[in-house]
């Protein structure tokens, strides 16, 4: 394996790793600089090599090893005062459960996301995560609530381009059908 002169360095072959579809070389160099900057007293920045780990745990289907990467970072980024990766965080930690079958805490932790995100005027992610909480509201067998966070979603994101136009439409039907 390469050197490196610092986490900093770990993180660049990481993400660049991530990106080039080397997701176990990704999560060994993720784990690499979380390691160093823990112990370099960095607490931030390491639960944000967590959070990379985790979605390079999530492309090579290892859930499990995800959302013990990830579930502790949120807590973390809250202490520093960072909303937005707080919100990330969540959304990693709900496509953790999402992918283990963990339905319930999936749902709360989209929810949670899409909070966040909205909170901050995040509107395409605050989407993404609607989106997430519509996909399992619905294998919930909760078809209402997935059919108002998908509107919402919509309504939250930023393009407002044919196909949203169009999902729109498709979601006013059964509101029409029960008179509302």
């Amino acid at each position: 394996m390469t050197e490196f002169s610092g986490p900093a360095e770990m993180e660049t072959a990481a993400m660049r790793a991530y990106h080039n579809g080397r997701f176990d070389e990704a999560i060994q160099l993720f784990a690499s600089a979380e390691v160093s900057l823990r112990s370099a007293g960095d607490k931030k920045k390491a639960a944000e090599m967590a959070n990379n780990r985790s979605v390079a745990l999530l492309q090579v289907h290892r859930p499990r090893e995800a959302l013990e990467a990830v579930e502790a970072t949120p807590a973390v980024f809250e202490k520093h005062g960072d909303r937005l990766l707080t919100g990330q965080a969540y959304g990693n930690i709900a496509a953790a459960h999402e992918e283990l079958g963990h339905l319930e805490q999936a749902r709360d932790a989209y929810r949670t996301c899409a909070d966040v995100l909205g909170s901050l005027g995040a509107s395409e992610q605050q989407a993404v995560a609607l989106q997430g909480l519509s996909r399992v509201q619905l294998r919930l067998g909760q078809p209402l609530p997935a059919v108002a966070a998908m509107e919402a979603g919509l309504d939250a994101h930023p393009s407002k381009g044919i196909r949203q136009r169009f999902l729109r439409r498709l979601l006013q039907i059964p509101r029409r059908l029960m008179g509302r």
